[in-house]
């Protein structure tokens, strides 16, 4: 036999040659056969090409009998059951109903190959079978798609809350009125109330309405994207610091009415500066801490670890050792309106904890286990900006405030008149307007120190009604009132004929000191 590659036709030949001996046994001459083997030489070659992928695969490759039972596990099957710690007559684990039932379920499928996917444990595997021609085999092919799958729920998670958000702005601002008007009739009250067991009572109601306005505030703060609002260098460790201050009274009253202590473990890195806002970031790790708090009612350990992860991140970690999560639950704590807590939760905290982590430019991971604990791990980008330190300055109105003169203009009959009736206590002057075009009209004829203007109003805005006054009255104040809250201030860079923005309901000495900051140290 002689096989050769004919260059002249580029095919692969194959020559044998039969000798023809006579009786005497002498050669009398032969036949040659020439066979063109070509197409099987590049067959073999193909096969063992392709022999090798299994080997080297980094999917999973598994091979199976008609019975289901294994034939062959490539490395990278070995690898995961060796992560796993499974033994190799376990794959089956790793198989939706274990290989018998998959091949099963491919023997009723009118089809060449079945697809499927499957989550084992916090992995997930996108899985696809066939059944050899050749050898009457099935081959399971599996590919770890848990990445992929992570990014889409946080995709879905992300459009989630921007859909619920949308739906919240779109009541935000009719609730804050409604709100605003409670507040403000109950401070009144409280002003004219000399009867403490009344007094008591109305402080109840206005509790409940500044607490309210809060879940209003975070509803809107649902759907806030990533901006530079606010945004200053601060020191991580001092904001969680804050955080546990303010959620220890929670804790103190939960511990003595159950007997139970949490002991609390800290271990603070040095030089841990974040760029965000301080308000928003103390909120995050008081919403932890308070469901850290609540997750362990039998007492535990609290672990909280800040530390720098690179030259770029801060990391910190928040772990308890109580009730944990089952994986169902874990995957859907971001959820908006999602609570385990019945009555006493809303259902928003984790999702603002989620959106405002990624406003800031991070990230929050969450790990959990039956009766062992949970982790939330959160990374922030590092600033190397230095942090400012804290001036706190005290406002209140001098003597001679009652001389300013107010003008109050909102389209809520209501509010308009209850505002006017409590700033007349302080204020000497306080006139009231229905709309834009009556404040304008009494404008003409009066001059006012500060204008008070509600954004949302027929006919003319808020920021309309600003800019007309200050063409009429330059050294006046305008402090525009909504109930868009946050949203609204964002915009105030491109109103400069307002001077100060007020989120609805506000208590009134927050308004007071935002007049005081106006006119402390004028002369009357």
């Amino acid at each position: 036999d002689l096989e050769y590659h004919h260059k002249g036709i580029n095919r692969i030949l194959k020559t044998t040659f039969y000798p023809i001996i006579g009786k005497k046994k002498q050669f009398q001459g032969g036949v040659f056969s020439i066979y063109d083997i070509t197409e099987q030489r590049q067959q073999e070659a193909k096969i063992q090409f392709l022999s090798t992928f299994p080997e080297t695969n980094p999917n999973l490759v598994i091979s199976t009998d008609q019975e289901g039972n294994v034939s062959y596990l490539n490395p990278a099957v070995k690898n995961l059951l060796k992560e796993l710690r499974l033994s190799e007559k376990e794959v089956s684990e790793l198989i939706p109903g274990g290989l018998e039932t998959l091949i099963d379920r491919f023997k009723q499928k009118d089809k060449s190959y079945l697809e499927l996917n499957y989550q084992f444990r916090d992995r997930v595997f996108h899985y696809i079978v066939y059944r050899s021609s050749d050898n009457n085999h099935f081959y399971i092919y599996g590919t770890d798609i848990t990445e992929k799958v992570n990014l889409q729920n946080q995709l879905l998670q992300t459009e989630r809350i921007r859909a619920v958000g949308e739906m919240a702005a779109g009541v935000a601002h009719d609730f804050n009125n409604l709100l605003a008007t409670i507040l403000g009739r109950t401070q009144l009250l409280l002003l004219k109330s000399d009867n403490q067991s009344v007094v008591n009572e109305l402080k109840i109601i206005e509790k409940a309405a500044i607490d309210g306005g809060q879940i209003v505030k975070r509803m809107q703060e649902v759907t806030r994207e990533k901006r530079d609002r606010n945004y200053q260098p601060v020191d991580i460790n001092e904001i969680i610091k804050e955080s546990i201050i303010f959620s220890a009274n929670k804790l103190k009253i939960s511990t003595q009415l159950k007997g139970k202590t949490v002991q609390l473990h800290t271990e603070f890195g040095e030089k841990l500066g974040v760029k965000g806002n301080p308000v928003e970031l103390k909120e995050v790790f008081t919403n932890l801490l308070l469901n850290a708090y609540d997750a362990m009612p039998n007492g535990g350990d609290l672990y909280i670890t800040t530390c720098k992860t690179d030259d770029s991140n801060v990391q910190i970690i928040i772990r308890d050792t109580g009730v944990g999560m089952s994986e169902e639950i874990k995957n859907k704590i971001f959820n908006p309106f999602f609570t385990t807590k019945g009555e006493k939760g809303t259902g928003l905290g984790l999702s603002i904890v989620y959106k405002t982590v990624a406003s800031h430019g991070g990230n929050i991971k969450v790990e959990s286990e039956i009766n062992k604990g949970t982790t939330f791990t959160i990374n922030l980008p590092l600033s190397l900006e230095p942090v400012k330190s804290k001036v706190r300055k005290e406002l209140s109105l001098h003597e001679k405030s009652g001389a300013i003169r107010l003008l109050i203009v909102d389209d809520e009959p209501e509010l308009l008149e209850t505002m006017a009736e409590i700033l007349r206590l302080k204020f000497k002057t306080v006139e009231i307007a229905p709309d834009g075009e009556e404040a304008l009209h009494k404008i003409e004829k009066n001059k006012y120190d500060v204008i008070l203007t509600d954004l949302g109003m027929p006919e003319m805005s808020g920021w309309e009604v600003a800019r007309l006054v200050k063409e009429k009255l330059p050294k006046s104040r305008v402090i525009l009132v909504t109930g868009w809250g946050e949203q609204a201030r964002e915009e105030l860079n491109h109103h400069p004929y307002v001077d100060e923005i007020l989120g609805k309901p506000y208590e009134l000495q927050e308004l007071m000191n935002t007049i005081a900051k106006f006119f402390n140290g004028r002369k009357n």
